[in-house]
């Protein structure tokens, strides 16, 4: 039977032994490396807008930089706002678009082909790039699965949530503000989180069974059906991680610009410098530190996810944690 822990070694050794996944991991990461986590910050961000830790958390483990910028240039483009600098930064952002979407099909297929083939740690030819070439093929496929799937699933927890905010105002004392925020983190938060899963397996099965986007996410949606459990406990798992790589990166930034800040201050004695010009060196520290981190925990992210996608699919069974946890406490009763 197999576990999470088995999961997760292998997800480790496959990202440490394959440098070459880390350069996709690069592009697929300015997609959005937290995913689901990404809503989760930016959702608990909007709740509390005057928390500077919440905004601190926000900014540290989310980074959604194509999509954010390509709203603000769009919008800039519809205002006349500098109409030629904002058509030519959205056709470079077109061209950053095409290399992150294919990187992501890339990097899954070339995953799931290592698992299919039983990976062994010490093994690291891969052939990325024809990998590459053949998901080129499927760029529309997965750029819509992303855009229409992602956006309709907004859409749809939007108009779910809405009677919720209307019944809530209608018979209680609280505000507008205040019943949409509680609408957001009991309803819409979780159904945009379960929408980013069935897109995610949806994408999975686009690259390695051919399936086209419509059946791909029927096929996500009967998968998470089956496997809800076990989906939403790899989630807080990386969740967990992905907590861990934040704070990581930020101590070390904090370690790497001491001697910087040290020399700098012995260097200009017995002069100050205002605070703000140390919080800028730990900045730049934390610029070039988290795009490696970044990258790295999104092969070992994806690496996750397809690895149990490998598994669920197969005819090995798996349960989850918390059901065979509950499972032996029962047991255990008189």
């Amino acid at each position: 039977m197999s576990s999470y822990r088995q999961i997760l070694k292998k997800s480790f050794q496959l990202t440490a032994r394959n440098k070459i996944l880390w350069i996709l991991g690069f592009l697929a990461a300015l997609l959005g490396n937290g995913g689901e986590y990404d809503i989760f910050f930016s959702n608990l961000n909007k709740i509390s807008e005057t928390d500077i830790t919440l905004k601190t958390l926000s900014s540290l483990f989310s980074s959604n930089f194509i999509a954010n910028s390509a709203f603000v240039y769009i919008k800039n483009l519809i205002a006349a706002q500098q109409p030629i600098i904002s058509f030519l930064v959205l056709l470079l952002l077109g061209g950053l678009i095409y290399l992150t979407i294919t990187a992501q099909g890339a990097l899954i297929a070339s995953i799931y082909k290592l698992v299919k083939k039983k990976y062994q740690p010490r093994s690291s030819s891969i052939a990325v790039k024809k990998g590459w070439l053949k998901i080129r093929g499927k760029f529309w496929e997965l750029f819509f699965t992303n855009l229409i799937f992602k956006g309709g699933g907004i859409v749809l927890a939007f108009l779910i949530s809405m009677p919720f905010v209307i019944l809530l105002s209608s018979f209680t004392d609280l505000s507008i503000a205040s019943t949409v925020m509680i609408a957001g983190g009991l309803i819409f938060t979780p159904l945009v989180i379960i929408v980013s899963f069935l897109v995610k397996y949806a994408l999975i099965f686009i690259i390695v069974k051919n399936q086209d986007p419509v059946s791909a996410f029927a096929s996500s949606l009967k998968l998470w059906q089956n496997n809800w459990l076990i989906t939403g406990e790899v989630a807080i798992i990386l969740f967990v991680l992905n907590l861990f790589v934040g704070i990581a990166a930020f101590i070390g930034a904090l370690i790497l610009s001491f001697p910087i800040i040290a020399a700098v201050a012995l260097i200009i004695h017995p002069l100050a410098l205002p605070d703000g010009y140390y919080f800028t060196i730990i900045a730049w520290i934390l610029i070039i530190i988290l795009p490696i981190l970044g990258s790295l925990f999104a092969v070992f992210q994806y690496g996750a996810w397809t690895i149990l996608f490998a598994k669920i699919t197969s005819q090995r069974r798996m349960y989850s944690k918390l059901a065979r946890v509950a499972a032996n406490f029962l047991e255990k009763l008189p």
